[in-house]
This record gives C-alpha cells, sequence and structure tokens, in this order.
C-alpha cells in the first residue's frame, strides 16, 4: 500500500495549481486517510504561503535597522579605511631590487648568466605572489570602485 501512496503522492505534486484530479488520485484520497492528511496540510500550506505577509516593515523602522546590524556587522563607520602605502612601498623595494641586482651582479661575477636568469625566474615568480597576495587582499576596495565606476557611467 505504501507504494502505491508515494506514486499517488508523487503524482499529485506533479499537478499544476488548480488542475482537476485525476480519478484514481480522487478514489485513493476517498480511501487512504494518511494521504488525505498529507494533501489537506499541503493545501493549506500552499493557501498560507500564497498570501501576502500580514505587516509591512520599512527600512526605517526599528527592527530593520536592528536585523541591518546584526546581518552586516561592519557599517561605514566601523570599517577601517584601506591604506596602500604599505603595498606601494614593497612594490618600489621590489622594482628597485629589479633594478639594481644585476649591476651588482655583474660587478662581483660579470659571467654569471644562471645566476641572472634563476633570479630573474625567482623574481618573476615573487612578483606574481604579490599581485595575487595584493588583490586578494583588498578585494572589497576593488569591488567597490568598479560599482562606483559603473555608478558613474549609468548616470552619464
Amino acid at each position: 500500500m505504501k507504494i502505491n501512496c508515494e506514486a499517488v503522492m508523487e503524482r499529485f505534486m506533479e499537478l499544476d495549481k488548480n488542475e482537476r484530479l485525476p480519478l484514481y488520485i480522487t478514489l485513493h484520497l476517498i480511501l487512504c486517510r494518511e494521504c488525505r492528511t498529507s494533501v489537506r496540510m499541503l493545501t493549506l500550506a500552499e493557501k498560507q504561503a500564497a498570501q501576502p505577509l500580514a505587516e509591512y516593515v520599512t527600512v526605517d523602522s526599528a527592527f530593520m535597522q536592528a536585523v541591518l546590524a546584526k546581518v552586516s556587522p561592519i557599517t561605514q563607520e566601523t570599517a577601517v579605511p584601506v591604506t596602500m602605502k604599505r603595498w606601494v612601498v614593497s612594490g618600489i623595494l621590489m622594482i628597485a631590487a629589479l633594478f639594481f641586482f644585476p649591476v651588482f651582479s655583474y660587478m662581483r661575477l660579470p659571467d654569471s648568466e644562471l645566476l641572472t636568469v634563476s633570479f630573474y625566474l625567482l623574481f618573476g615568480c615573487a612578483v606574481a605572489v604579490y599581485c595575487i597576495i595584493f588583490v586578494g587582499g583588498n578585494m572589497d576596495f576593488f569591488v567597490k570602485q568598479i560599482e562606483l565606476a559603473k555608478k558613474s557611467h549609468q548616470t552619464s
């Protein structure tokens, strides 16, 4: 009997809203108290879900402000401003190392092509990691800048 009940409930769930029940489902619901109760509860739940909310809450209400404070604890007042000073200084140091390494390496070892190639490969990897960490660590800043740029293009 359970297999039949499962098949009937599956078919009932496949029906569109306000679609007429097939005869075999109607007969089964008349005979099976469990399925009849399930269909009644599903119908009541659908009606309840279709009704609009009884009370509308505005964004300015105290309740909504409390919810927003819990959802987003970092507001504009408590947000730490993004400083680029450390990133810029470390980038300048990397560029200085890029320019000064060949000078110092040729002064000590004039025929050190292997050392120079290995340095540039290592330095390229370091620059790639630096860029990845920079963008990943400042993702919020870049997202805000992109959104501001989109808003300025939309208003223009």
